[in-house]
């Protein structure tokens, strides 16, 4: 496939995922995420299920979960209530928004609004990225 038309813009997919995936402080299994919770991989899977917790596939190597949405008590405090306004996006999406610079928050990613504890603020944008079908 060397003459395949859309090999670059595929690399660049790629590419775009893989810095995705790095950045925050990278992401973990399913079994570090339980361990960094206290509670088991089927819990773990099915708040991955219910949308509580944002995990990505990779294919078969499993669901791998960003450790930014990980604080020192657990899940970032309303995390839960972000994920569930986007639940409706597939988790690169999820992960777009959340790490972004956003211009409802005045340029800053909705994760360091999130941490800054501007609830509000991230729940309005979250909104209205839904609204606009801006994800």
């Amino acid at each position: 496939m060397l003459n395949d038309p859309l090999r670059s813009i595929r690399l660049k997919g790629i590419q775009a995922k893989s810095a995705l995936l790095k950045k925050e402080g990278g992401v973990i299994t399913s079994g570090q995420a339980a361990e960094l919770l206290g509670i088991s991989r089927q819990a773990i899977d099915k708040r991955r299920k219910q949308g509580n917790l944002l995990a990505v596939s990779l294919g078969r190597r499993g669901y791998f979960y960003p450790v930014w949405q990980f604080s020192d008590e657990g899940v970032l405090p309303d995390f839960e209530t972000v994920m569930n306004i986007l639940k409706d996006y597939d988790p690169w999406m999820k992960m777009i928004f959340m790490l972004n610079a956003n211009h409802f928050l005045n340029n800053r990613s909705p994760l360091e609004t999130l941490r800054e504890g501007d609830l509000d603020n991230v729940f309005k944008a979250a909104q209205a990225a839904v609204e606009q079908g801006a994800l």
